[in-house]
């Protein structure tokens, strides 16, 4: 099992750059070594991942119960970059992604 730093509901920066070694040494991405070396079932993984990056974290069941809103992210930009665009309860327009370590979409959603 991994370090997780300070917090255990987070995990280190050492982490975080050895997912990142071990993806450009395996080819790999880095998302997937860090859930290989975590150890952690796929709930927690997602769960300490999302702490890491301080995003909020969406259980399956209330990505399952959103409504998405293609009219400001299409569908095929939506599949294409692997995210779905929805509106939150007050509104605002949210981005479920899965893979923070994805500059690219960062990029494109910015």
């Amino acid at each position: 099992m991994m370090s997780t730093g300070t917090t255990s509901n987070r995990f280190s920066p050492d982490d975080l750059a050895l997912a990142k070694a071990a993806a450009i040494r395996t080819k790999r991405s880095p998302l997937t070594c860090l859930e290989s070396r975590s150890q952690l079932d796929s709930e927690t993984f997602v769960a300490t991942l999302a702490s890491t990056f301080r995003y909020p974290f969406l259980q399956h069941k209330a990505l399952q119960d959103l409504e998405a809103d293609f009219d400001v992210v299409s569908y095929p930009d939506a599949v294409a970059h692997q995210c779905l665009p929805f509106r939150d309860t007050t509104g605002t327009l949210c981005l479920a992604f899965s893979d923070p370590f994805d500059i690219a979409l960062q990029t494109w959603a910015n």
